[in-house]
């Protein structure tokens, strides 16, 4: 009768590395899908278009047309040379083809300009036009347009993101990303520790992995990690070992260098690039466990 062993100091390290292993597996999908959401919404993102709920407040920001006189090269420069805390709506100026849209400027830098686009209760639902131009310069019909699209709710404002995350949860897919990415780094590193440390607890009772597992005709040839350094010798019978470190046959060694050995294996012994090799076959059972 097989009775449960007691859990151990190894076995709680190997199950918080099996757990953290999971957890990076999480969050390297979870990276990756944040990562192609973004992209894909940045294709599909049109940015002449701001979405905004009626009654509400929003920062939008875009691309400033210059004009290609001196006119407007000089009150650009004006503009982008001012003082700190100047009020930018003196060289920047606005026009919407609703009422109840109203855009104040809070920055502008190069051709970029970024402001607080206030909407009013009695704004109408739906797209109006919106041109930002510099002060006397109106713009002409090459000059690109914004389209201020009106929503009733919050619930339509997040419908109508492209980002699924940004759908779902409220937070944009990059915030996601930069979330989740130094988790699966730490995740990583846990588990890549914890897992050293139970192959050097292993090598250190005469176990270690198999590295190559090929099929030579009418038997296996493996090689795995004991060697002339471990005190095996050619000829040794060592013992195989499934994944649980329960015995599941024997393994006749015909090569040994200083870390790794060689073998041959009838093709009707079971075995598997994961299980492991052992020296002794009563000593890793009483070992291993303590």
């Amino acid at each position: 009768m097989n009775r449960a062993i007691p859990k151990n100091k190894a076995e709680r390290r190997k199950s918080v590395a099996d757990l953290c292993q999971k957890l990076a597996l999480i969050m390297c999908v979870l990276t990756l899908l944040a990562a192609l959401d973004g992209m894909q919404a940045g294709f599909r993102t049109d940015k002449m278009l701001f979405n905004a709920v009626r009654g509400e407040e929003t920062i939008v920001s875009g691309d400033l047309y210059i004009p290609p006189n001196e006119q407007g090269v000089s009150v650009h420069a004006e503009a982008e040379n001012s003082a700190p805390g100047t009020n930018l709506d003196g060289y920047i100026r606005y026009r919407t083809s609703t009422p109840g849209l109203s855009l104040h400027f809070l920055e502008i830098r190069g051709r970029m300009w970024r402001g607080l686009l206030q909407v009013s209760d009695s704004a109408a639902l739906g797209d109006a036009r919106l041109d930002v131009f510099l002060r006397g310069c109106p713009p002409d019909e090459i000059a690109p347009h914004h389209t201020v699209r009106v929503l009733p709710t919050q619930a339509a404002l997040a419908a109508s993101h492209t980002s699924l995350f940004h759908r779902l949860l409220g937070v944009q897919s990059w915030w996601v990303m930069f979330a989740t990415l130094p988790l699966a780094i730490l995740f990583t590193v846990v588990v890549f520790r914890e897992k050293g440390r139970e192959m050097n607890r292993l090598l250190a009772n005469g176990i270690a992995p198999i590295y190559k597992l090929a099929r030579r005709g009418d038997h296996w040839e493996v090689v795995f990690g004991l060697g002339r350094n471990h005190g095996v010798r050619e000829h040794d019978t060592l013992t195989i070992l499934n994944r649980e470190l329960i015995p599941v046959g024997c393994i006749s060694v015909h090569t040994v260098k200083a870390e790794t050995s060689h073998a041959n294996v009838d093709m009707g012994v079971h075995i598997s690039p994961r299980f492991f090799v052992a020296r002794h076959r009563t000593r890793h059972l009483d070992n291993t466990h303590k």
